[in-house]
């Protein structure tokens, strides 16, 4: 889909629109939308004189890494689309919102395709950062061996045999197992091809806005995840340090048994049965269940959620070893402009204001057409 608005130079400006997730046709990439007109005019009142056009490539818009992979070459497809034949000079734009910034960035890691593009703009985009995280191993086998165990417990207290309820636990190891394989195989191995790059090869232009709520959703997000990593790291690596110091461990064990006897001898002195350890014993089994067991037991469960409603569920099983965060702006040195609100001032918030906002925006609008003037401009001074 494309349209244009004719200028009295032979020459083109094409800006590809590239949507966010789940925004296929999205109303500032029409025809007609306050982006384009507000952006065919400040272009206009700039000085060019260029034939600009605008294209909306279609990429999907669905909330997995795979699905902005692929759609990185229908970018790449509709830009060769629009190459110029020699006689007038085409200079293309991508301009990217949300995950379609995402897109447009890992598109123009190609240098031979960046040779097609003068620039790229980003607009609240979070940029998926992925690192490898050697913790995540022994952070995934913790919570393997937590579930077993309950399930162990389980299996005992329902036969009541402890060769029947080996048997009937062993679904538990054996599930963990096989998504270990299964995940392990569809890995990501290659993190430079699928994280955000820390240079590009073209100009490119970050527009964000304060209170974007995206940047708000993925923070909530990491900090429930770091807490996960903090209370199951904490855990595992107790669970740890008794086995480094096993004489430890067993004087401990000791002195709990001594303990325990004590407390039973005491009772059975004093009131001559056991009922009053119940509540004790009950008390001190729940708290040994939630700081010991619950944070391996929630461990990876969680970090699935988090990252598959996040990033999508392809990045939580196949960057099942991966540390992933969602930036303002990748590492490196950018070129980011953070403008004004201005929908607050003609009515009530809604959801999505702060995201929305940059092509919504007029500040935004003349900060991109300024940009692209001075991309113009230094291209013609390079002309021979």
């Amino acid at each position: 889909m494309s349209d244009h608005d004719a200028g009295t130079s032979g020459d083109r400006i094409v800006f590809h629109l590239v949507h966010g997730t789940g925004a296929e046709n999205a109303p500032w990439t029409r025809p007609d939308s306050f982006f384009r007109k507000h952006l065919q005019k400040r272009l206009r009142d700039h000085g060019l004189s260029e034939k600009i056009e605008f294209t909306a490539p279609w990429w999907g818009g669905e909330n997995r890494h795979t699905a902005r992979l692929s759609g990185v070459e229908k970018v790449r497809a509709e830009v060769c689309e629009n190459v110029g034949n020699g006689k007038a000079r085409v200079r293309q734009v991508l301009v990217g919102h949300s995950h379609g910034g995402n897109v447009c960035f890992l598109a123009c890691k190609d240098e031979n395709f960046a040779k097609k593009v003068v620039g790229a703009v980003c607009l609240s985009t979070p940029f998926l950062v992925f690192r490898r995280a050697r913790y995540l191993r022994s952070d995934y086998l913790a919570c393997w061996v937590a579930w077993w165990m309950v399930a162990l417990a389980v299996a005992v207290v329902i036969t009541n045999e402890a060769w029947k309820a080996m048997f009937l636990s062993l679904p538990v190891p054996l599930a963990f197992a096989a998504f270990y394989f299964w995940a392990y195989r569809r890995r990501y191995e290659d993190l430079e091809a699928i994280s955000a790059p820390e240079s590009l090869p073209v100009p490119s232009l970050l527009i964000r806005c304060p209170g974007d709520e995206a940047s708000g959703i993925f923070g909530v997000s990491l900090v429930l995840e770091r807490a996960r990593v903090v209370a199951t790291t904490k855990v595992a690596s107790l669970w740890g340090w008794f086995k480094q110091h096993w004489i430890v461990y067993i004087l401990f064990a000791a002195l709990a048994g001594v303990g325990v006897a004590a407390a039973m001898f005491a009772s059975m002195a004093l009131t001559g049965s056991l009922d009053a350890l119940k509540l004790p014993v009950i008390f001190l089994s729940v708290l040994f269940f939630i700081l010991l067991v619950l944070p391996l037991l929630a461990g990876f469960p969680v970090r699935i959620l988090l990252y598959g409603f996040s990033f999508g569920f392809d990045v939580a099983t196949r960057g099942i070893f991966l540390a992933v965060t969602a930036e303002t702006a990748p590492p490196g040195v950018w070129q980011v402009q953070t403008i004004h609100t201005q929908s607050s001032e003609f009515g009530a918030p809604t959801l999505t204001q702060a995201h929305s906002e940059p092509y919504n925006n007029e500040e935004a609008i003349e900060t991109i057409a300024l940009w692209v003037k001075r991309l113009v401009e230094a291209d013609e001074s390079r002309d021979p």
